[in-house]
């Protein structure tokens, strides 16, 4: 299940015209059989329209973008898709999580998570190079596209843009490094080292 696919273009234009949260209330509507939340369709208007930024900045077109894509046989929710090939000319996928974070804070209990405001209170979440990790693991293992004969390239990374850069933040300590070296984390200073990352992938 997903609530949005389309070309880059067509996503650009209906978050340029405040079109696209309306249009996946409805589709959850429909698919899920009640609306979502307010804070969801917030979370939506505010992060998607980031991201048709970047996408437009990064002269994206033709490739395609899904939104809101549930695994399989699993209730998690990927918040972004993009589909296209690399530089080498292979059909590649990158996943994208999106964060509206501004500050975190280490976890005491879980060496894999921080402590972050998140619907209306401080909760223990997984980083989000650890999440979108996780996810692309899941789709390796599962979808066949991403092992079997010619595989799909996948990999992922995670957009807070919202959140500040500083160096000797939480989000960047040494026990998350194994994962966002493989998962880059992007800050809100970061907007053109992320369209660098998704233009040549």
């Amino acid at each position: 299940m997903r609530l949005y696919a389309g070309q880059a273009t067509e996503f650009i234009h209906l978050n340029k015209r405040n079109q696209l949260a309306g249009f996946m209330e409805s589709a959850f509507l429909e698919k899920m059989g009640r609306a979502p939340s307010k804070q969801e369709v917030m979370s939506w208007r505010n992060s998607l329209n980031r991201m048709a930024d970047v996408f437009q900045t990064s002269g994206f077109d033709d490739q395609g973008v899904m939104v809101e894509y549930q695994l399989p046989t699993n209730s998690q929710r990927l918040d972004c898709l993009v589909f296209g090939h690399d530089d080498a000319g292979k059909r590649n996928t990158i996943v994208i999580e999106l964060k509206q974070w501004e500050r975190a804070e280490l976890s005491v209990y879980d060496s894999d998570k921080v402590l972050t405001w998140v619907a209306g209170g401080n909760r223990e979440v997984l980083h989000p190079a650890v999440q979108v990790g996780g996810y692309c693991n899941y789709l390796r293992q599962n979808l066949t596209a991403f092992y079997e004969g010619d595989p799909i390239g996948l990999e992922a990374c995670s957009y807070l843009h919202n959140y500040h850069y500083d160096a000797s933040d939480p989000l960047f300590d040494p026990r998350f490094k194994t994962y966002t070296d493989e998962f880059p984390v992007y800050t809100l200073e970061d907007y053109d080292a992320l369209s660098a990352y998704l233009i040549a992938r």
